[in-house]
């Protein structure tokens, strides 16, 4: 699977501090530093919509009003530069694995109902999804924490029982891999209580 690793394209706090700098002024304070590099994750593109965002700003240290400016231009960001370019077919495996935290070939079959996830992967990778290998063998993947986020929220505002569906999938997966808990996430997610309780009744007597 072609993928980007953590540090690659990605800028370092030091950067993002002098890049913030640029828009608020060389005495940034630490907080607003931290809030972009948390929400960012370092994806250079998106440092960039936070630095816009701070220069629209009407006080450089409203963290907080800088940050909802900036989530606003990043929804449209991933939506329009980053989903929207995408091939149908893969635009929607795309917002069905991103109620995974954790990507795996397994998973993403799962939780798509499809197979060839490995060659799919790659595609996302090779139309710019950024993609983080997170375990050494680079057998686990996740995508970054923007684009999971607004791909989240898009794939319920599509198609609610199809959002239903996708989070079912990902909970008999995870209970058949022997995590019970982040079952019963997803079942929560979807007021499913019903099956939650099943899910951790399930899981006790075993």
């Amino acid at each position: 699977v072609v993928h980007l690793g953590r540090d690659d394209l990605r800028h370092t706090i030091d950067e993002v501090r002098a890049l913030m700098g640029v828009a608020l002024g060389p005495d940034i304070g630490d907080e607003m530093v931290t809030a972009v590099m948390d929400d960012s994750e370092g994806w250079p593109a998106l440092v960039r919509l936070h630095a816009i965002a701070a220069m629209r700003g009407t006080r450089a240290d409203d963290a907080g009003g800088i940050r909802q400016l900036a989530r606003r231009a990043v929804e449209e960001h991933v939506l329009d530069q980053v989903l929207g370019p995408l091939p149908a077919d893969l635009r929607s495996f795309a917002l069905d694995i991103s109620v995974l935290d954790v990507l795996t070939i397994e998973g993403c079959d799962a939780v798509a109902g499809r197979s060839a996830t490995g060659d799919a992967l790659d595609r996302l990778a090779e139309h710019g999804v950024p993609l983080e290998a997170i375990d050494a063998h680079r057998r686990a993947l996740r995508l970054h924490g923007a684009v999971r986020t607004v791909a989240r929220a898009e794939l319920a505002r599509r198609d609610r029982d199809h959002w239903h569906d996708v989070h079912h999938r990902a909970a008999s997966y995870l209970e058949r891999a022997g995590a019970p808990v982040e079952a019963v996430d997803h079942l929560l997610e979807i007021s499913d209580h019903v099956a939650a309780v099943e899910v951790l009744v399930g899981a006790h007597r075993s």
